[in-house]
């Protein structure tokens, strides 16, 4: 359903995006609500994303398969949510 709604999500586009949303939401809650938990989430939100939704690269599909390649980036944005939130 979400290929549906997303189409054709690269590696590159969602990182571009993801910068800029967390630039904005960053400045807007450093400017209005200064809450420490929200930027931990803002800066999360991509492993978040990533945790329900693997966009894997060009080349670790080629070099894993689809389903490891999958698990990887599964596995790195579990990696990823800890860090932002220590």
């Amino acid at each position: 359903m979400l290929n549906k709604i997303m189409g054709n999500i690269t590696f590159k586009k969602l990182i571009f995006y993801w910068v800029i949303m967390v630039i904005l939401f960053n400045l807007l809650n450093d400017f209005t609500i200064r809450s420490s938990f929200l930027n931990c989430l803002i800066f999360a939100s991509i492993g978040i994303f990533l945790l329900f939704y693997p966009v894997c690269t060009f080349e670790m599909k080629q070099k894993y398969g689809i389903e490891k390649s999958k698990k990887y980036i599964r596995i790195i944005a579990v990696v990823e949510i800890i860090l932002f939130y220590n």
